[in-house]
Formats: structure tokens, sequence, C-alpha cells
């Protein structure tokens, strides 16, 4: 259990107190408003730093008078399957930003995956469903960045309840 000093009379009061039992003053309770407040602003700055990211591709390989004839008698050439770049495709700004936000969540949050799921059980209560949403939102955006497709993300409220769930059918909900 935390305690914090009482702001009215300084003496220590539970966190999960409404009120001070010594003076009887409301406790402000710890809220993931700050929390939630960091990782908008961080998705944010993104974005906004993606619009000008001057980090372009060499567009010369593209060039079909630049590339080369097969040999005649050579078999064809098998190409491997291509690696997924987040920076290449998404910029360094855009994926700095996606992995404060998943850094912010692996503390606030515990997170796994089951088999190409993630899973991510919520330590705080969000009440307000339009912070909520943004919250989902920016995890599943984030996670999009950072594995190159989206997947199931299931999200769990402290009590266990599923509260949301973000997927390629139906993208970004709360379930109530």
């Amino acid at each position: 259990m935390a305690l914090k000093k009482c702001k009215e009379c300084g003496k220590e009061v539970s966190t999960k107190a409404k009120e001070c039992p010594s003076c009887g003053a409301p406790v402000k309770s710890s809220s993931s408003i700050g929390c939630l407040t960091i990782i908008a602003i961080i998705f944010v700055i993104g974005m906004i730093g993606s619009l000008f990211d001057n980090d372009k591709s060499d567009k010369s390989t593209n060039n079909p008078s630049k590339l080369a004839a097969p040999k005649a008698g050579t078999p064809p050439l098998t190409t491997p399957s291509p690696v997924y770049d987040p920076i290449k495709k998404w910029g360094q700004q855009k994926v700095a930003s996606a992995k404060k936000v998943m850094a912010i969540v692996n503390q606030d949050c515990r997170i796994y995956e089951e088999g190409p799921h993630l899973v991510i059980e919520m330590r705080m209560y969000i009440t307000d469903p339009n912070k909520l949403f943004g919250y989902v939102r920016a995890i599943a955006d984030s996670d999009v960045i950072l594995h190159g497709q989206p997947r199931n993300i299931y999200f769990y409220d402290p009590s266990n309840k599923q509260i949301a769930q973000a997927d390629t059918l139906n993208g970004v909900r709360l379930i109530d």
C-alpha cells in the first residue's frame, strides 16, 4: 500500500483513500491521465515528425535501364523474402515514437503474446471511454509500426475483464 502526504494537514494518507482520515480533506487519486497524456504527446510528435521526414529511399534500383539482363541459360534467381524494416517503411521518428509508447505501456501493463495475438493486462482503470480508446489506438498503431502488420490485441482491466480489442477485421473497439 502506497502512502502520500495530505495536501491540507501533511499527514500520511493511503493512495487508495478518498479522503484524509485526519482532516477529512479529499485525496486526489493517482490516475493514468498523466501517462495517457504522455503517450498521446509522444504519438502526436511522432506523427508530426513523420511529415517532415526527409529520409528518401534510393529509387535508382527501380530504374529498369540500370538492371542487368540475366545471361542465357542461367536459372532464374529466387528472391529472398523481404525482412521487415520499420525505419525504412515509417521513418526514424515514427519508429522512435512507437518504441516510446510501448516502453510506457510496458511500465503500466503486463504484456505478453499468446500465439499470434498480443495480450495487455492493464494495472490501472481508465474510466473515460475517449481516453481508453485513445490509449488502445496508440498501442495498436505502435504495434503495427514495430511489427509490420496488424494483429489481434486484447486489453483487460485490473479485474481481468476484457475491455477493448484491436483486430484486422473490426479495427479498434471498446467492449462493454
